[in-house]
């Protein structure tokens, strides 16, 4: 049996009793076919007492017609309709939290626009560090420009992320662990072994933490582990995380990747779930008398940035200073926007991972190749960010066509696995 219900606008009444004298032929044919075996009455109602008035059989009547109920051959049985209820109640941790039930907010241009340039800034300091891997001093102005932007790129990153959060945990547990292992944890493995590959493992190959996030991929770990402990920390207030990610990185060894960067990072990822909690708050920083008052911090944030050699102290005593620099961000993006700017940086963003995963080998290829032929440094930053730009679209134009080229970023299923193996 098939059934196409669109609901009225108003509640159907809550008790829906038969009567005698049935209101057409057509209509008793139709709710013939239906049985009620999940709502059972408690004691028998005799047919003589069923009896409504004819206001009532109208209400009736009516609210069976606007829920266009279509009875083709056969019958619903509850045998069939509850198993599917249970199984998607069971998707996610609360009810509230069906997807059905929740409708997906449209995405922020603002967020897709601020992570491209983030993408940008990475970019930037990558290319100094591949210069420096293959044994040449960098170009003295990216290396200026890289320390004034150096405490914001990957706390900008993180928090972004932590904004998506709550949305992620809508499909429920089951759909947002497997999201995280086909977008996250496949193509980490995926590039790992492509770096390693390309660039040569820095500890060995028989040290295990040569393939704990090598390179630029440590981000791809860390985003990985936060999604992975975030739905663990569901009932637990923000604040307090937020607040006991800055206690243990304030406890950590200084410098330490797997210590101090990883708890800060934590706290702007989980200040970025608390964000997307409170809209009107994330409003409130961005109005222009807040950028008024967090830019002077900004800038001597930068300042100190510059004075210290671009060295980055991700330790929690620069946590507020850097969300002021951040909010400068956000308020600056939404104003390009506002004048129709931003368009490149909005493709970047909504399809970041393809641009970060990818860059690294082939810009440490690319400067390779062209050290080697004479070339100066700033043509060489110049040729390495269109090559890694350029290649980063191409391979999101081709992985929406071709699944070769899709598994790469996307963890496949087998039936895509099947049909890649029969078109190689």
């Amino acid at each position: 049996m098939k059934i196409r219900v669109a609901l009225p606008a108003a509640d159907p009444p809550d008790n829906l009793q038969g009567s005698a004298n049935a209101p057409s032929t057509l209509l008793s044919k139709q709710m013939s076919g239906l049985r009620f075996s999940s709502m059972p009455l408690e004691r028998p109602v005799p047919l003589a007492l069923c009896r409504v008035t004819t206001q009532r059989l109208r209400k009736l009547v009516a609210t069976l017609i606007s829920l266009e109920v279509a009875v083709t051959i056969g019958s619903i049985s509850s045998n069939e309709v509850w198993p599917r209820l249970r199984e998607s109640r069971s998707e996610g941790w609360a009810e509230h939290r069906s997807v059905a039930s929740t409708p997906r907010p449209p995405r922020e241009q603002w967020m897709d626009v601020l992570r491209g340039l983030a993408i940008v800034l990475v970019l930037a300091l990558h290319a100094t560090l591949v210069v420096e891997r293959h044994g040449v001093e960098p170009w003295a102005r990216l290396v200026a420009l890289n320390q004034v932007l150096a405490p914001y790129r990957m706390p900008m990153l993180m928090l972004l992320s932590g904004l998506l959060l709550e949305r992620a945990m809508r499909k429920g547990w089951r759909r947002y662990y497997e999201g995280k292992l086909d977008k996250l944890v496949y193509p980490l493995v995926v590039w790992t072994t492509i770096s390693l590959a390309v660039i040569g493992p820095d500890l060995g190959l028989a040290d295990p933490r040569s393939y704990l996030g090598p390179y630029h991929l440590w981000f791809i770990l860390f985003l990985g582990i936060f999604y992975a402990v975030a739905p663990l920390l569901e009932r637990v207030n923000t604040a307090v995380v937020v607040l006991a990610c800055l206690v243990a990185s304030g406890l950590s060894p200084d410098g330490s990747k797997y210590g101090e960067r990883l708890f800060v990072l934590m706290a702007f990822f989980f200040l970025g779930h608390a964000l997307a909690k409170r809209q009107e708050f994330l409003g409130h920083l961005t109005t222009l008398r807040a950028v008024l008052l967090a830019l002077p911090v900004a800038l001597a944030l930068s300042a100190y940035a510059v004075i210290e050699g671009g060295a980055v102290v991700y330790g929690p005593l620069l946590f507020l200073p850097v969300v002021c620099g951040i909010v400068v961000l956000i308020f600056i993006v939404r104003v390009a926007i506002k004048h129709g700017l931003g368009q490149t940086l909005a493709f970047m963003g909504r399809n970041s991972l393809v641009f970060y995963v990818s860059h690294y080998p082939l810009m440490f290829w690319v400067m390779g190749a062209a050290l080697g032929m004479g070339v100066s440094l700033p043509i060489i930053f110049a040729l390495s960010m269109m090559t890694t730009l350029g290649a980063g679209t191409l391979l999101v134009i081709l992985a929406a066509k071709w699944g070769v080229v899709r598994a790469l970023f996307e963890r496949p299923r087998s039936s895509q696995i099947s049909f890649i193996a029969k078109r190689i």
